[in-house]
């Protein structure tokens, strides 16, 4: 009897936290529910496309940006170079330079040692940013800025193409350097 008893108490706390966490959202002021019903199968939740984002300029490094970020929720694809197949980062790297007339190399190492290295403080729109994300010398991760704080890069297995702060303290604990492919 005092095992049904503590099992019927464990369920019931199981359960108001559940409804704690469900409702956490609405008590810190969001304003839009929490999608409901299954996620997964045909009812999953879809990522959503980013909105289209203004231009960043003329320039062809704003036009490189410009390509890079028109492909911000297609998915990571090891090898992969074109928006149908998906992107590996270095592929997303040539994609995007291919789109404005830009020959650029197709792997990372190769990447790495074209242009010149520019300064974090000089970092444009279309230059590429470059990260050790291994304890490996030779694992380097390539992405493409959009602004002196912003990258576009397709991160990892299971990911999809996204923007994301240089600022932010992962990378910028495995910031490598930053290239410039384009005048």
């Amino acid at each position: 009897m005092l095992r049904n008893k503590d099992t019927a108490q464990h369920v019931s706390r199981h359960t108001t936290w559940r409804k704690y966490w469900r409702n956490l959202p609405a008590a810190l002021g969001a304003t839009t529910p929490r999608p409901a019903g299954p996620r997964h199968g045909a009812d999953a939740v879809r990522h959503e496309p980013t909105p289209r984002q203004a231009s960043l300029g003329t320039t062809i490094g704003a036009k490189i940006a410009d390509a890079a970020r028109s492909q911000i929720g297609t998915r990571y694809c090891y090898g992969g170079d074109t928006p149908a197949e998906g992107f590996d980062c270095s592929g997303l790297v040539q994609w995007a330079f291919a789109q404005n007339g830009v020959r650029a190399p197709r792997t990372v190492s190769d990447q790495y040692h074209a242009g010149r290295a520019v300064r974090v403080r000089e970092l444009g729109p279309g230059d590429l940013l470059f990260f050790n994300t291994s304890f490996k010398r030779t694992t380097l991760h390539v992405g493409i800025a959009t602004s002196p704080d912003h990258f576009v890069h397709s991160p990892s297995s299971g990911g999809r193409v996204r923007e994301d702060r240089l600022s932010d303290p992962y990378w910028t604990s495995v910031f490598a350097t930053a290239r410039r492919l384009v005048p």
